[in-house]
């Protein structure tokens, strides 16, 4: 719920699985903002599937991120124009922070690099099923596949 009573709708998918990592957003469609906003959509496009929205106020434009799973929107301001730093936000915290430019691109792939989301997947396959880890009614079928896929090793 937010502070308004209304609820979000939130595609709370990993940042590495999400189809459109960042969405790129101009505070106004006025006052050189899209024009800034632009490079910056230039400078991502080859490293991320990125979206750039222009239409209604600031916070709608959040709220339909949030519904497709976009992980982080840029904003692009006035002050963005004069300091060279861009405001990012989190979808799942809606935590906001001040990064410059030249930043946005390295604070991206640091967080929606699948190298995160990989680690914690080996992890859960090296380390033994416990009771207090999963709930009674997954670990019959985690014991099941555990035991497939040793099978499918020794015999293959």
């Amino acid at each position: 719920k937010l502070e308004d009573g209304s609820e979000r709708i939130v595609l709370r998918l990993p940042p590495a699985l999400a189809p459109v990592k960042v969405a790129v957003l101009p505070l106004l469609n006025k006052d050189d903002l899209p024009e800034k906003a632009r490079e910056i959509v230039e400078n991502l496009k080859y490293d991320f599937n990125l979206q750039y929205d222009a239409k209604d106020a600031i916070g709608r434009r959040y709220r339909r991120q949030d519904a497709i799973g976009t992980p982080y929107c840029i904003t692009i301001d006035h002050e963005t124009l004069h300091d060279n730093c861009v405001t990012i936000r989190e979808r799942d915290s809606m935590k906001q922070e001040r990064i410059s430019i030249d930043q946005v691109s390295n604070v991206l792939h640091q967080h929606t690099h699948p190298h995160g989301l990989l680690s914690k997947l080996k992890y859960l396959r090296t380390t033994p099923l416990t009771a207090s880890r999963f709930p009674s009614t997954f670990r019959k079928k985690l014991y099941h596949d555990e035991r497939l896929n040793f099978l499918d090793s020794t015999i293959g």
